[in-house]
């Protein structure tokens, strides 16, 4: 009788990365998303992701984000089929050069917890952006806040 598809798309289960939800065989079993859901997802993501702390000017992440580090998991579980690229910003206080290579320690300790509570390092990237990429003013305090962030990206295949 060959190997059980409980979706009924062609892929056996034990192939198929989605095995709950009908998919292209090329997309590994998994639905595609449309440019709406992956906004849907980011956003999401995104909502856990601007409350992730450091500690200050390190790359030593809080234990204080750790809930909304595990939500973000969560969500990348939803998705196995779907890679993430992880981005790390800073403000525009120090030099340049210290900025960027903290935004990039940043988005490397984020992918690494990732990779230790067990989401497939080959499926994360990282990138640090330094001050290049400010979210508000740096004129102010609250502004700087909003620009120390990580963002996080959905990239389907």
């Amino acid at each position: 009788k060959g190997c059980p598809d409980a979706d009924g798309d062609g892929i056996p289960d034990n192939l198929d990365k989605c095995p709950g939800q009908f998919g292209p065989a090329d997309n590994n079993g998994c639905p595609r998303l449309d440019s709406l859901k992956i906004k849907e997802v980011e956003t999401t993501m995104q909502s856990f992701a601007d409350h992730i702390e450091f500690e200050f000017a390190k790359f030593v992440i809080k234990p204080v984000s750790y809930t909304k580090l595990d939500n973000i998991i969560q969500t990348m579980q939803a998705y196995p089929n779907a890679n993430f690229a992880i981005e790390g910003h800073t403000d525009n206080v120090g030099s340049d050069e210290a900025n960027q290579t903290l935004s990039e320690s940043r988005a490397y300790a984020v992918r690494q917890y990732f990779v230790d509570k067990g989401i497939d390092p080959s499926r994360l990237t990282f990138k640090g952006f330094g001050e290049s990429r400010p979210r508000d003013t740096n004129e102010t305090a609250a502004g700087r806040t909003k620009n120390r962030r990580v963002e996080i990206r959905l990239i389907q295949e």
